[in-house]
């Protein structure tokens, strides 16, 4: 008998079929990756949300308390206030009497040192800024006060870190002043008010009584045992053109005060701040409530400024957004939009606006 072979079917798989097998595993490995990219975009925004809100929060928070803090002495003020620094009322930093704080609108370039420009720190345009003036935490009880004393001289309860060339804050129930220390010495209690010295800008007086007369005595006045004293801080803070060059952000400006004389330096705090908007409550009838809230060019006193509205706009450190945008933003009562007078840059960039009003503790002079 005849062998005859037997025929073989088809195996694997044909041409067509592995191309739709191809097709189907594109498919599959797109929708992966589309997810992967979702997922990831997703993961980006949040995490740049949660940044925006971080430095946000943070500069609420830190402005806030400054805020809250200025014009501080330890003694409830009176009418009766004598700064004896030479030039003390000419020089912004120091100028207590002018009331705790001083506010500068977004087209005002006398902020102290700091002018609009577009290199890092200087001020972005559209922005404002504040000057805050007042005593520093440590306070320091005075036991005996000779004025009349060819060194006039405080001497206090305890030893003391006051230095030669600090500028203080000293009052009581009836009087406060501001000079500068010309001679202290932290193995003692001793600490020297007199004309003169090494230290600049140096008192024009020795009489620290109202109102100033700029000779050797002065108008005479002595402090008793119940005085107080604090080291007196200036800071301001502004908007400004970040470090790196390619954001911007908030940053402090502080006094740097010693027997050499009064300089600033300004100091980069918190980046992505891109405006700060402020308001003023002025209280106009002494009842400790602000009767309006105007911007820094209306304030008429700034002794009478009781309370501030805060208002910031942080974006995202990150472009995360599908669109440019064209939102407006209320940023203490200030409208800011990609087109109005006060902008923003309306890039992809995400934006939220930080508003917040603030009790003044510590008023201005009567």
């Amino acid at each position: 008998m005849k062998y005859r072979p037997r025929a073989h079917g088809q195996s694997g798989l044909s041409l067509v079929e592995l191309m739709v097998a191809m097709l189907i595993g594109l498919v599959l490995l797109a929708g992966v990756v589309q997810v992967y990219l979702g997922s990831r975009q997703s993961q980006r925004t949040t995490e740049n949300l949660g940044r925006m809100q971080e430095n946000a929060r943070f500069a609420s928070d830190l402005l806030s308390r400054e805020l809250r803090m200025a014009g501080f002495m330890p003694c409830r003020k009176t009418g009766n206030f004598a700064n004896v620094l030479n030039g003390g009322s000419g020089n912004t930093l120091t100028d207590f009497a002018g009331g705790p704080i001083t506010g500068y609108a977004e087209g005002d370039d006398t902020f102290p040192g700091v002018s609009f420009g577009s290199s890092p720190g200087d001020r972005v345009n559209g922005t404002e800024a504040f000057i805050l003036r007042g005593g520093g935490d440590t306070t320091y009880a005075v036991n005996n006060h000779q004025p009349a004393a060819s060194s006039a001289a405080f001497f206090l309860n305890d030893l003391h870190d006051l230095q030669d060339g600090d500028i203080v804050l000293v009052c009581d129930t009836e009087q406060s002043s501001l000079f500068q220390v010309t001679n202290a010495n932290s193995a003692n209690v001793t600490v020297v008010h007199n004309t003169g010295g090494s230290v600049s800008p140096g008192n024009c007086t020795k009489g620290l009584g109202s109102p100033v007369t700029c000779t050797s005595t002065g108008t005479p006045y002595t402090y008793g045992d119940d005085a107080q004293m604090v080291k007196f801080e200036a800071v301001g803070y502004y908007i400004g053109v970040s470090r790196s060059g390619e954001t911007t952000s908030l940053y402090e400006r502080r006094a740097s005060i010693s027997s050499g004389g009064i300089s600033a330096s300004s100091r980069e705090l918190v980046e992505h701040i891109e405006n700060m908007q402020l308001r003023y409550g002025e209280d106009d009838d002494d009842d400790g409530s602000p009767e309006r809230y105007v911007e820094a060019g209306s304030v008429s006193d700034w002794n009478n400024v009781v309370a501030v509205r805060l208002g910031l706009l942080a974006q995202t450190p990150e472009a995360v957004a599908n669109n440019n945008d064209d939102r407006e933003y209320v940023v203490a009562e200030t409208q800011i939009g990609p087109s109005t007078t006060v902008s923003h840059a309306g890039d992809r960039r995400l934006r939220y606006a930080f508003n917040t009003t603030v009790r003044i503790r510590n008023g201005g002079f009567e």
